[in-house]
């Protein structure tokens, strides 16, 4: 197996191959935070976790949904995406896992960090 080594050969192979959908990302315009008022609520010492959480949330709403054929098959996807992870490597981790707004972990990650933030008031 020829092995993409850019995303966008990345992205091409695997909606030829295993007919996933990237849909289109969506336009958005996130608003500067209002840092002023994050310090007032949760502390100066703080303002290292704000900017990681705005990061997290950016990354998110930046992020591509793309679409598969597993429906709610976590195990088979797992399995699946597991060894196109060994097969095909950081490129294909890259594209399909750390930029799909439909993987769990990433919208589970911005909640994660945003609780950490939360409680650490």
């Amino acid at each position: 197996m020829d092995r993409p080594l850019n995303q966008a050969g990345m992205k091409d192979f695997l909606k030829s191959e295993y007919k996933l959908i990237f849909f289109s990302k969506r336009q958005l315009k996130i608003p500067s935070l209002n840092y002023e008022s994050l310090i007032q609520k949760f502390g100066e010492n703080n303002i290292n976790k704000i900017k990681h959480v705005e990061n997290s949330f950016n990354e998110f709403l930046n992020g591509e949904p793309i679409g598969d054929n597993f429906g709610s098959n976590h195990l088979n996807r797992a399995k699946w995406r597991g060894k196109l992870a060994s097969q095909l490597g950081k490129v294909f981790l890259e594209v399909y896992a750390d930029q799909n707004q439909f993987a769990g972990r990433n919208l589970a990650n911005v909640i994660r960090n945003a609780l950490i933030l939360s409680i650490s008031t």
